[in-house]
């Protein structure tokens, strides 16, 4: 906010907003600068500023959590792969398809066996949580 003056009035002013005038025009007219808009001026550098860490903070914490959804929905994809085929496999062996009609329980239990520790290319074994 900005009062304007006369030249006499600064001049008889010793007040320190009077010490800071600015010529605005010609006509002896006189612009101050109210002190109230410089503190104004300096919180919203500071709200901006704050909002600037915050909106980086958030940001980062966005695309940490969108590679720990990828990385979710890729393990429960895998597992979901897993059990689709052990459905199939016990599907075709229930029709009589499967391993064959002579195959024992422990020739099945081995083969679901061997689908569950079965491992995709560039899957890593996670290492034991302590």
């Amino acid at each position: 906010m900005k009062k304007t003056l006369s030249a006499t009035t600064v001049a008889t002013t010793s007040s320190p907003a009077a010490k800071r005038v600015n010529v605005v025009s010609s006509a002896s007219r006189i612009s101050v600068a109210a002190p109230s808009s410089t503190l104004t001026s300096k919180r919203a550098q500071d709200l901006e500023l704050e909002y600037q860490r915050n909106l980086a903070e958030m940001t980062e914490q966005t695309m940490e959590l969108k590679v720990q959804v990828d990385q979710v929905e890729k393990e429960r994809d895998f597992y979901f792969d897993k059990l689709r085929e052990i459905e199939v496999f016990v599907q075709e062996h229930l029709d009589g398809g499967g391993l064959g009609s002579d195959a024992s329980a422990t020739d099945v239990l081995d083969h679901i066996q061997a689908i569950l520790y079965k491992t995709e290319d560039g899957f890593e074994i996670p290492d034991a949580v302590a």
